[in-house]
């Protein structure tokens, strides 16, 4: 059925984007013929035969511009500003400037030499990720895995078959149009038409559920580099897409004391992409799933292959032997399993009172860690010995999951009362560097101090950048209307969640929108 749906599928998609490529195209010698002919008839003496035609040229060519202005919408992938406002100018600069900015003219290829050609460039491209999806060593896979705590799962102790229980959804996301694979169809495209392919996706999905047999072609994709930074010169530049304040506060605070307390940020380099498929397989098994559903997991997991997009290009096909896909739904709630292997090794470690983390006082509970997704912060005493477990976890985790722990990269941040010998010794153990305070942590400072105008000024940063630029020039009065209500005063909101902000910079904030 898979496959059935799959050929239907690409036939469908070739077809579609024939007649996209001859009907959305903006037609602007049309428009201009027409822009010229309205001129004309205002000029000319008014009769019914001319008010006629005026009236008829007026309406194609309010049609004409609409289509030109949903046209360069799309391609501007601009959430915020619906359509109507005759922002067409505004539309198409962003698009370019999108073409633009990930546009790749040059790379530096592993032996740190500059190499122009687009054929080099994708060549570049295909190594770095053959390399990252290569499958590693997994040497202490059953020592963090033995060190995990079992867990039953007495509601998934049997699988049965599944049946058909279809469920429409009027919500439309506006992600799920830029999400491209390469039978061409996007999410967008399955909510729209389901009354017309929903029943043979339906068939085809419990088809693979009940009977595991997955085409490994339906499971291809592209990967599309994202710059980083401003200018990218390596690979490795590009993105293929409220208790810790308190505790740091605290920490911060505590000058008193014969023990201290230290909080580690690490940095975890590319963690989806390599994720151990063995490791993760053991992690479900040890959690207690069914073997029919970790079966069905790993078919999904173990199927995908890639192409590598450059400049708009195909090129290359890549197998990989490790990792998790990138904008999967499926792929968080998978690496958050692989996480289960880290947080038990250190919940066992606590249990076993090897370590003993922090609290914020004396009754508090204390705490190991706070991990979201991939942003971790480790949290234990200035001993030398749980320092040395810390390190031990860290080793073992990463020889079994594949991760990649960059304790270059990663920070430790210090309660005021630890002494300086100690913090010497960790850092030169663990190879890190001391901050006096963690830039951000979700997005959000992690000290404010008493000037807590300067803590937030980055708001004002962000604010000012989205209203002050150029582009901005080229909206109407409601596009700016619409972006100072959708964007602008929409990006405080998140900070303002978890923090009182001050009264001078929402003044300022306000006024900044005003003079816009």
């Amino acid at each position: 059925m898979l496959e059935l749906l799959r050929q239907k599928l690409a036939a469908y998609a070739v077809d579609l984007h024939a007649w996209g490529s001859s009907k959305t195209q903006p037609q602007s010698e049309e428009i201009k013929k027409l822009q010229k002919r309205i001129e004309q008839l205002n000029a000319m003496e008014l009769t019914e035969d001319s008010k006629a035609e005026f009236l008829v040229a007026s309406k194609n060519l309010d049609t004409l511009l609409l289509k030109e202005e949903i046209y360069w919408a799309q391609r501007s992938r601009i959430p915020w500003l619906k359509h109507g406002d005759k922002n067409t100018r505004f539309f198409h600069s962003k698009a370019s400037q999108r073409k633009w900015r990930n546009h790749i003219q040059s790379i530096k290829n592993a032996e740190d030499v500059w190499v122009e050609e687009e054929s080099d460039i994708a060549g570049v491209a295909l190594e770095y990720f053959e390399t990252l999806f290569k499958v590693g060593t997994c040497e202490r896979l059953e020592e963090c895995l033995n060190g995990s705590i079992q867990r039953s799962l007495q509601t998934c102790s049997k699988c049965y078959p599944v049946c058909s229980v279809q469920r429409r959804s009027k919500q439309c996301y506006s992600k799920w149009d830029q999400q491209r694979r390469l039978d061409l169809m996007n999410a967008l495209f399955y909510q729209k038409f389901w009354h017309v392919v929903g029943d043979m996706v339906v068939n085809a999905v419990l088809d693979f559920l009940n009977s595991g047999h997955m085409v490994p072609e339906i499971n291809s994709t592209y990967i599309v580099l994202i710059p980083k930074i401003k200018s990218p010169e390596k690979m490795s530049d590009f993105r293929p897409i409220s208790l810790s304040y308190e505790t740091l506060h605290i920490m911060h605070g505590r000058k008193k004391g014969k023990r201290g307390s230290l909080v580690l940020k690490l940095d975890i380099s590319k963690a989806y992409d390599r994720v151990e498929w063995s490791f993760l397989k053991g992690i479900m098994i040890r959690m207690g799933f069914p073997e029919v559903w970790v079966d069905r997991v790993m078919c999904c997991v173990t199927t995908p292959t890639y192409s590598i997009l450059i400049n708009g290009k195909t090129y290359g096909n890549i197998t990989p032997s490790r990792g998790l896909r990138q904008e999967d739904p499926l792929s968080p709630y998978l690496f958050l399993l692989c996480t289960e292997g880290f947080t038990s090794l250190l919940l066992k470690a606590e249990m076993e009172k090897r370590i003993q983390g922090v609290s914020i006082c004396r009754e508090a509970p204390r705490i190991t860690n706070l991990l979201f997704a991939n942003d971790s912060l480790i949290f234990c005493q200035t001993k030398q010995c749980e320092v040395q477990v810390i390190s031990k976890i860290l080793h073992v985790y990463a020889k079994a999951s594949g991760q990649c722990i960059n304790l270059e990269k990663s920070s430790v941040f210090f309660s005021s009362n630890t002494p300086s010998d100690q913090k010497d010794w960790i850092k030169e153990s663990l190879g890190v560097k001391e901050v006096d305070r963690f830039e951000s942590y979700l997005g959000l400072p992690t000290l404010e101090g008493r000037a807590k105008y300067h803590s937030f000024a980055f708001l004002k940063d962000r604010v000012w950048k989205k209203l002050q630029g150029w582009k901005g020039k080229m909206l109407s009065k409601v596009g700016k209307e619409v972006l100072i209500k959708a964007v602008a005063q929409y990006i405080p909101m998140y900070s303002m969640g978890v923090f009182q902000l001050p009264k001078k910079l929402c003044e300022e904030l306000g006024a900044m929108c005003t003079k816009f």
